[in-house]
């Protein structure tokens, strides 16, 4: 999906529930020249370095955010001006869009030598090394989704020491988790490589 401005391509993860009609969308950008990112109003936006030297945020004219290190989201809102500035050369981001309402979408990088289980969510995405998903292998750049959009527990088993993934969880506007309900079966999405 080329950016109308030229500057980038968006590659589409997750859209849910639908690519023409989503509540919250998980993508991947590479971003290949300076320039102003589209406005979204009422949605509240999450990016998060993926590859490259990084890149600095101007938004609404307050003072510059620098975003250059790996893996580390950063939130800011789609009805703001926001210009992109790279540091040197392009970049692969990773954004998480969620419309505003009762609950909102956030995104989290997890490594998994870190933790024992991970945060019930709805959504995951391997962005390093490969993990297990009850019968499934997941690689880089898999996901999964739960069907009824309800937050669910994903039991990841033998775990390479490196292994690090994106999640979609559910949260209240007063910062509190929303656990979603019953437990589900998580189908498993097709796989697919970033444009470069």
């Amino acid at each position: 999906m080329p950016w109308a401005n030229g500057g980038g391509v968006t590659t589409e993860v997750i859209a849910w529930p639908s690519p023409d009609d989503w509540w919250w969308r998980l993508s991947m950008a590479t971003v290949d020249s300076d320039g102003p990112f589209s406005r979204f109003p009422d949605i509240d936006r999450t990016i998060a370095l993926l590859d490259g030297a990084g890149f600095v945020l101007t938004i609404d004219g307050e003072p510059d955010v620098t975003i250059d290190r790996r893996l580390e989201p950063f939130e800011f809102s789609g009805d703001a001006d926001t210009n992109c500035s790279l540091l040197g050369g392009p970049v692969c981001d990773l954004n998480l869009m969620s419309r505003r309402g009762p609950v909102r979408m956030q995104l989290e990088i997890v490594r998994l030598s870190e933790v024992r289980v991970l945060p019930a969510a709805v959504a995951l995405l391997v962005l390093e090394e490969a993990i297990d998903v009850g019968d499934n292998t997941l690689s880089r750049w898999d996901a999964i989704v739960s069907p009824d959009g309800r937050a669910i527990r994903i039991p990841v088993r033998d775990v390479s020491t490196g292994a690090v993934v994106a999640v979609v969880r559910p949260i209240n506007p007063r910062g509190g988790r929303r656990s979603g309900g019953r437990r589900s079966r998580s189908r498993i999405g097709s796989r697919w490589t970033p444009s470069r």
